[in-house]
């Protein structure tokens, strides 16, 4: 998806959306089944909020264009230790589940001889949820 955030927005506002116009429906004609409806949307939100919703990926970008094929090496802060690696897709995205600590990344640009070369390294970055998903602008 070209614009992931747009899209992301458009979700949640429909989502917000119906949640209001269920419990509206639900005031003026109370049943049982509207309030399924209501209780569904409840516990969706619950989720969401409490970080069960989507998650977008990371993207790298180098001068305003997709790095694509770089290296996202993940390293953890307090044992100095790379602990996953993740290499970006043609839009330039990556996505990495990490148990939750303090991480700091590198990123590695593929060279046009096929080998890379270390053009950035991140401050210290908290994966509360589990997952990294920062982007970058080089």
């Amino acid at each position: 998806i070209a614009n992931q955030k747009s899209v992301a927005w458009l979700f949640e506002f429909l989502f917000f959306l119906g949640f209001a116009v269920s419990v509206a429906i639900l005031y003026y004609s109370p049943g049982w089944w509207n309030a399924v409806i209501v209780g569904l949307y409840a516990v969706i939100a619950v989720l969401q909020v409490t970080g069960y919703g989507p998650v977008n990926a990371g993207k790298v970008t180098k001068n305003g264009l997709p790095l694509q094929n770089a290296i996202v090496r993940i390293y953890n802060v307090n044992l100095n230790r790379e602990i996953a690696h993740k290499v970006t897709s043609t839009t330039g995205t990556y996505y990495a589940l990490v148990p939750k600590a303090d991480y700091y990344l590198t990123i590695e640009e593929r060279n046009a001889d096929g080998t890379y070369t270390k053009i950035f390294t991140s401050t210290a970055v908290r994966a509360t949820h589990g997952v990294i998903s920062r982007s970058f602008d080089l």
